[in-house]
């Protein structure tokens, strides 16, 4: 059966975890404490996890929460603006190659036709 391996945590070469490192010296006893110094930084890590985990989720209710009212207002502002518009007359743009609409009928021979305006000055 082939002895396991594993890299040293002093020196980053491979070595058997249950001897003494060739290379550097490192004990199966410091690799123990190192193994519970592990332990507890995991531990440590799960608990900011969870934490960080409870904040996002506050933070992310928040951010839809006001999201939701700049909606409500944005619409509302919308709504508002609009009724304060004034109507716009509706305007079709005449199609390529479209003709003028033909010009108003001439009077009547022997129509009397109206008097221009007069100014103040004659």
């Amino acid at each position: 059966m082939a002895a396991a391996t594993s890299t040293c945590s002093m020196c980053g070469r491979e070595r058997d975890p249950s001897v003494r490192c060739p290379h550097c010296g490192n004990t199966p006893e410091q690799l123990a404490a190192e193994v519970s110094r592990l332990n507890k930084a995991i531990a440590d890590m799960n608990a900011e996890d969870l934490r960080l985990s409870g904040e996002r989720k506050k933070l992310s209710s928040k951010l839809q929460a006001a999201l939701y009212q700049r909606d409500i207002l944005a619409h509302a502002e919308a709504q508002r603006q609009k009724k304060a518009a004034p109507k716009q007359r509706r305007w079709l743009p005449r199609p390529p190659g479209a003709q003028a609409p033909p010009p108003p009928p001439a009077a009547p021979p022997g129509a009397q036709r109206p008097d221009p305006p007069t100014t103040a000055d004659d």
